[in-house]
């Protein structure tokens, strides 16, 4: 058996003769991290106070088809919040919902000017091409 014919992870094992599997598995991990970066970037600089539902609107009005349902946004959520980087603080309950508003903490803040950084440096792989406005092709033989 050759080591690199799969990989593994926690979840589940990738065979990387499939470019299906891989880009879908990496399609899942980029949305995730972008997910995380989306709310913490709602959190922060939003003008008015942030509900998950109105994240959830919002992220439908940009990402469309790609927006995550609501059940992922609310465990998306809960999970930044146990690890102290937002705080839901109950605003109002109306009929029998209660509206959650999502602030970001201090370390919140730490995690969205690291993440940002990070992003940056990871698009500035791809300066060389802004000037011809398209990714390469693959060389044909």
């Amino acid at each position: 058996m050759t080591h690199n014919k799969f990989i593994y992870y926690v979840t589940h094992t990738i065979d990387v003769n499939r470019i299906e599997d891989l880009l879908s598995f990496w399609k899942g991990r980029l949305r995730g991290t972008l997910l995380d970066l989306a709310i913490l970037y709602m959190a922060a600089y939003s003008v008015e106070k942030i509900y998950p539902y109105s994240i959830r609107k919002k992220l439908e009005a940009e990402w469309q088809e790609r927006a995550p349902p609501l059940p992922t946004l609310y465990s998306t959520i809960d999970r930044l919040e146990k690890n102290g980087l937002i705080e839901t603080k109950k605003a109002e309950i109306k009929d029998t919902r209660v509206k959650k508003v999502i602030t970001i903490t201090g370390s919140g803040w730490d995690a969205l000017e690291a993440m940002m950084e990070e992003m940056k440096q990871f698009l500035k792989v791809f300066e060389y091409h802004e000037q011809e406005l398209e990714f390469p092709r693959r060389k044909t033989k």
